[in-house]
């Protein structure tokens, strides 16, 4: 019987209907530790520490528990006694010190929303130039600005990183069913060819395969591996021949590759989480920076700028988008939501593949009349006051309906935001 002779492991057979988790804290030994999240937990746990407290009062087992953040979840360790946990815990603040902490933002912004906001920024500091550059705010720390804000919505977003690290994860578990199958088929053939409990089958070492984790499992596979070669002879007969021995083998190697590779995923997504947040921080500071001059440069001539310059909107206002993929040089329509400006209220275009038209039409997807107003827009972000947009374009004296055309050649795409807009 598995773990016969220690007291410890009595009460893993003594345990109906445990679940995996439960059965596996009591199976890891003095000084073993496993990273457990809130999925792994039964429904009826809140935390780990409500089944450790479990296990303990009822099984005398003593196991430290550090709470982690990046990814959620826990650190169980156990430990020998209770004088080993009770040292555990003087220095738990400084274990956590320790605990690579991931950073934090700085705003409260979503990533998307911050790269908008920035993007608005940018045109406004444009814009307003002559007022701003005096004041150290100049075209070489606009650009700057504008590069490092390309650069952060290029970056691998959370979500990729995730994807990556969940298949590499994907792809060590399965790599893990198939070792832990021929592990299975080598138990069987040493048990039909020697008997358990003889010493040719004790030298295999099974004994604890229920609760290895991925890298104990990786150690002991090899010894299993050699085990099967030295005893190739004997087990011929329950098929342990040469194909069987090099499939043996190469799953052996490629279970070691695949733990590293999903680890190697994890600390890329860590990473590149920490890297994206970093960057964000770097481009809100500066960004916040900017306004901060704006604001001080308008507080007293002209109090519409200065709202402009906010970093969060005003209370009671939102924000709405439109957006279109512009083919060919035929006028597309532009549905416009109903909106109510108020007076920080503001228009950013954002032109980008090609260069393109808007205007203003008695109907929609018209071309325009001799003479009308046509805003062009290059391939950048460009903001206007409700009222510049409005006779920039002709809307309210041509028409009530946006149009859009590309003048260059190819496919484009064109996105106005309406900032600060009456909830």
């Amino acid at each position: 019987m598995l773990f016969k002779s220690n007291p410890d492991r009595e009460a893993f057979h003594n345990v109906k209907n445990a679940s995996p988790l439960f059965l596996k804290l009591l199976s890891i030994k003095p000084g073993e530790e496993i990273d457990i999240s809130r999925a792994d937990l039964p429904a009826s746990y809140k935390g780990a520490t409500t089944m450790v407290n479990y296990i303990t009062n009822k099984y005398g087992l003593y196991y430290y528990v550090l709470k982690l953040t990046n990814p959620k979840g826990w650190r169980i360790k156990r430990v020998k006694d209770l004088e080993e946990l009770k040292e555990l815990s003087i220095f738990k603040l400084k274990y956590k010190h320790i605990e690579n902490q991931p950073e934090q933002p700085n705003h409260n912004f979503s990533d998307a929303d911050l790269a908008q906001k920035i993007d608005e920024i940018i045109a406004l500091a444009t814009r307003d130039a002559a007022d701003l550059i005096p004041r150290g705010v100049t075209a070489l720390r606009v650009a700057a600005l504008a590069t490092a804000n390309n650069n952060f919505k290029n970056m691998l977003t959370d979500e990729e990183l995730q994807g990556e690290e969940s298949l590499a994860i994907a792809a060590r578990n399965t790599s893990r069913g198939i070792l832990e199958s021929l592990i299975g088929n080598v138990r069987t053939m040493a048990q039909n060819i020697y008997g358990t409990g003889t010493p040719e089958y004790n030298n295999f070492s099974f004994e604890g395969m229920i609760s290895l984790n991925d890298s104990d499992l990786s150690r002991k596979s090899k010894i299993f591996n050699r085990q099967a070669i030295k005893y190739a002879a004997d087990l011929v007969s329950e098929g342990c021949d040469a194909a069987f021995l090099l499939a043996f083998a190469n799953a052996v190697i490629d279970f070691d590759t695949k733990i590293d590779e999903a680890k190697f995923k994890g600390t890329e997504r860590k990473e590149g989480t920490g890297a994206r947040t970093r960057a964000g921080n770097a481009n809100y500071t500066e960004s916040e920076r900017i306004c901060n001059t704006a604001k001080d440069v308008y507080r007293e001539t002209d109090p519409i700028k200065h709202d402009e310059y906010l970093m969060y909107p005003s209370p009671n206002t939102h924000s709405v988008e439109v957006e279109l993929n512009v083919v060919g040089a035929i006028p597309q329509n532009l549905p416009l939501p109903q909106m109510q400006q108020t007076a920080s209220t503001r228009v950013i275009v954002t032109a980008t593949d090609n260069a393109m038209q808007l205007f203003g039409s008695t109907a929609p997807a018209i071309p325009p009349g001799p003479g009308q107003p046509l805003l062009d827009v290059a391939i950048t972000t460009v903001s206007f006051s409700p009222e510049e947009f409005a006779t920039a374009t002709g809307l309210g004296t041509i028409g009530e309906f946006l149009n859009v055309r590309l003048v260059g050649i190819g496919p484009g795409h064109i996105k106005i935001r309406f900032t600060n807009l009456a909830d």
